[in-house]
């Protein structure tokens, strides 16, 4: 996973992104997921990843887990497992100074 160049929606990707570490038939990422379309995200944009590569140099262990990176992919913050709504937003809203 790159986090320079283009991203799927043709935008230079230049802002602090999310990092939404999940895999398929994950029942707790998949309800994180539906969480996260309610939740004001402070202009963050959410990256759904699911590759080895990225699993590895992240350090991820367990999912889901969202990790908030920096322009230059240092990590400034990590959520780890399934959370509320609530706990979503509080996390955005903590993290809203990095977008």
């Amino acid at each position: 996973m790159m986090l320079s160049g283009k991203s799927g929606k043709g935008t230079t990707m230049t802002k602090t992104k999310a990092l939404k570490f999940e895999q398929l038939g994950c029942v707790p990422c998949k309800q994180n997921t539906l969480a996260l379309a309610k939740v004001n995200t402070h202009g963050i944009e959410v990256i759904p990843v699911s590759d080895q590569e990225s699993f590895l140099k992240y350090s991820v262990r367990s999912i889901p887990k969202l990790i908030l990176v920096g322009e230059s992919g240092e990590v400034l913050d990590e959520l780890h497992g399934q959370a509320t709504v609530a706990e979503l937003q509080a996390w955005f809203d903590k993290n809203k100074q990095n977008a």
